[in-house]
């Protein structure tokens, strides 16, 4: 499952990142994702709508026994319980997606796609809308304050899941001109259990010998660990 987990709109910054912190360890308490799970990723995202920021995680959750639909309430749930914990209110949103289109989005690049993303932010920014200047000098200078902030998380495997199967060994990922973000869906399938060729060409939609050239240049993977790659 896929889920986008919010809280409310913050003017400022800084504190709309620690009110997303601070729900998501509460969250996480709550929702035992390393117990019901066989494992989940997470991504960070800002936003800009109106004259506030929009911070939310988008979450892959791959539940271990409960159906789609009973595990997607329930993590809601979970959310708003962890919302109103600190008098925040939350704002969610989920969807069942296909595994390709999931991955797809959570690993689209650091600075979001479509409108009110930081993609089209700095678009209008350099069209000479003076607002959305104003606001890109802002997150920019956010960015260069925190920078070691943490906007993706690594796969998270369940305790009870058998280790990720070694990846094959890597060559030069930098000569063969592959997208890095279909390194990182790849890397996320090998962790999910997705280990042969055929499998994975299927579910990324990708012919058998594209998918063979990319596992030849996947980069290194530490146990239970999916990479995620800068351009």
């Amino acid at each position: 499952m896929s889920l986008r987990l919010s809280v409310e709109l913050n003017a400022d910054l800084d504190g709309g990142r620690r009110d997303l912190d601070r729900v998501r360890r509460t969250f996480l308490e709550i929702a035992r994702l390393r117990h019901t799970a066989k494992g989940y990723h997470r991504s960070t995202e800002v936003t800009r709508v109106g004259a506030r920021w929009n911070w939310h995680d988008h979450v892959i959750v791959i539940p271990l026994d409960r159906t789609l639909d009973d595990e997607t309430h329930r993590l809601l749930d979970a959310w708003d319980d962890a919302c109103r914990q600190h008098d925040l209110t939350p704002s969610t949103h989920n969807q069942i997606s296909r595994t390709d289109s999931a991955l797809t989005y959570i690993t689209k690049p650091r600075l979001g796609t479509g409108e009110r993303s930081l993609r089209d932010l700095i678009d209008r920014a350099a069209q000479g809308d003076a607002d959305a200047v104003d606001d890109w000098i802002e997150w920019d200078g956010w960015r260069l304050a925190h920078p070691h902030a943490r906007l993706r998380s690594s796969w998270v495997s369940s305790p009870t899941t058998a280790p990720s199967p070694t990846a094959p060994k890597p060559r030069n990922q930098h000569v063969t001109g592959i997208d890095p973000a279909d390194f990182n869906r790849l890397s996320l399938l090998i962790a999910l259990g997705v280990t042969t060729a055929a499998e994975q060409a299927d579910i990324l939609g990708t012919s058998l010998s594209t998918t063979k050239r990319r596992r030849r240049h996947l980069p290194d993977l530490r146990p239970g660990l999916a990479p995620v790659m800068r351009a």
